[in-house]
């Protein structure tokens, strides 16, 4: 995407879409590429992990992806993330497309009927076609966590669990060691058996 500041020369950057997110976020490094012009913020950015980040400022800059051409606010930040492009930039940009349920339709329906005529949406595994590529920073340590311990009561359960996301392929059996091994939270809900990777 291009971004340029005023009547400064444009530059090209790569960014990341990120549906969660609510503004747009920028470091400071690759701002200084671009512009100059950074005013106060007020923002606090609530990150994934729930800590909060005060932006060191905030800059306008206006954008050009394909034929579409806006101007958009920045969060500026320290680090070296890749810019962030917030949900409504992606929809403006038509980088996304945001598909909703209209209620008029859905209106006197029954739950099984809902199921019947959307049955699309509520099966499978909500996987997306394609690879995904997953850049890794080797600067990282890697951790390895010792196994926790599952309650004898929920052990049977627990290996037809595995058992079952091995078939489906949403995990698969490792029989060497790793560098990198998180601990298995099992967590048990009504009827239901829930697997959190526990970082």
């Amino acid at each position: 995407m291009a971004l340029k500041e005023g009547n400064q020369k444009e530059k090209t950057l790569r960014c990341q879409l990120d549906t969660g997110a609510t503004c747009n976020v920028m470091s400071v490094s690759d701002f200084k590429r671009i512009g100059r012009l950074i005013k106060p913020s007020r923002a606090r950015l609530k990150l994934y992990d729930g800590t909060t980040l005060k932006p060191i400022g905030q800059a306008k800059l206006r954008a050009e992806y394909r034929e579409l051409e806006l101007e958009l606010e920045f969060q500026i930040v320290e680090g070296q993330q890749m810019p962030l492009l917030s949900a409504d930039t992606c929809t403006r940009l038509k980088l996304i497309t945001l598909n909703t349920v209209n209620q008029m339709q859905v209106k006197g329906l029954t739950t099984e009927q809902i199921v019947e005529q959307y049955s699309d949406v509520f099966e499978g595994l909500g996987c997306l076609a394609g690879e995904y590529h997953i850049e890794i920073d080797e600067s990282v340590k890697p951790v390895q966590h010792l196994p926790r311990r599952v309650p004898v009561p929920l052990k049977a359960e627990l290996k037809e669990k595995i058992e079952e996301l091995e078939k489906k392929k949403v995990i698969a059996r490792v029989t060497k060691p790793t560098d990198w091994i998180s601990s298995m939270v099992v967590v048990k809900k009504a009827t239901k058996m829930r697997i959190k990777d526990f970082p």
